[in-house]
């Protein structure tokens, strides 16, 4: 198979040469492309991020921001892990997380932390409650009724959002089976409740949330992590974190 031909003019592509430089160049073409393809892969990190969630369930402002992650490093997984505020600063601590998502009054001055989003308190009511029809909600109406809270949030809403309708005397019957059971509680027409939004965002069936006539009646979430991890992938992920938040600007509470 010649695929040069030599003459006193100079050398010239046969025709069968003329075919194979085209698969050549195809050849060469590809890998070029994959060389840059390779190029963009060194530098996406790989790995597991352990991420404790302490205020479930997961705000769909946290969903958004984790998968903007997870579109930009597709090579790394995210592994949320679920515990009550405080349990989730000792796992934290001890290593067996990386990194957390928690409301402020779960802070501990010896974590770094981020600010995220604001998010609001809301009233969880079962279907066909008088107060149901009402837009918005007074903490002096839901004291009226048998009004629960979650088991580690009656101190920090009383000091930290000043909800002070509720008063220092007044007893607040408080629920430690869980977020679930708290809502399933409600459900069957037991009580009324104070929640967080993210709560509303999964559409219960048999429930109706309301938000509070409070304007206090929000918290910051935060990311939080240990000041001297020095995991090459934890880094990366607060600094995404972090400039994600600031291009956003500061979100409106929902």
């Amino acid at each position: 198979m010649t695929l040069f031909e030599r003459s006193r003019t100079g050398t010239a592509t046969t025709n069968f040469g003329k075919y194979v430089l085209r698969y050549v160049r195809n050849i060469i073409e590809d890998a070029r492309h994959l060389g840059e393809v390779t190029n963009d892969l060194i530098d996406l990190p790989d790995g597991e991020l352990r991420v404790g969630l302490g205020h479930p369930p997961l705000h769909s402002k946290a969903a958004l921001l984790l998968r903007s992650w997870s579109n930009s490093y597709p090579l790394t997984r995210i592994s949320l892990r679920a515990a009550s505020d405080h349990d989730i600063v000792f796992t934290l601590r001890n290593r067996l997380i990386d990194a957390a998502i928690i409301p402020q009054f779960a802070l501990d001055n010896g974590l770094a932390s981020l600010p995220l989003y604001r998010e609001r308190i809301v009233a969880a009511l079962p279907h066909g409650h008088p107060l149901s029809n009402r837009e918005t909600l007074s903490i002096r109406e839901l004291t009226k009724e048998r009004l629960l809270v979650p088991s580690k949030s009656y101190v920090e809403q009383h000091t930290y959002f000043h909800l002070a309708q509720i008063g220092s005397q007044t007893h607040i019957p408080v629920h430690y089976g869980g977020i679930l059971t708290l809502l399933s509680q409600v459900r069957m027409g037991s009580n009324v409740a104070l929640c967080n939004a993210a709560c509303q965002e999964l559409q219960p069936c048999g429930l109706v949330f309301r938000p509070l006539d409070d304007p206090n009646a929000e918290f910051d979430v935060h990311l939080v992590w240990r000041t001297e991890a020095e995991d090459a992938l934890l880094g990366r992920f607060v600094a995404f974190m972090r400039d994600l938040v600031r291009d956003r600007g500061k979100s409106p509470c929902v």
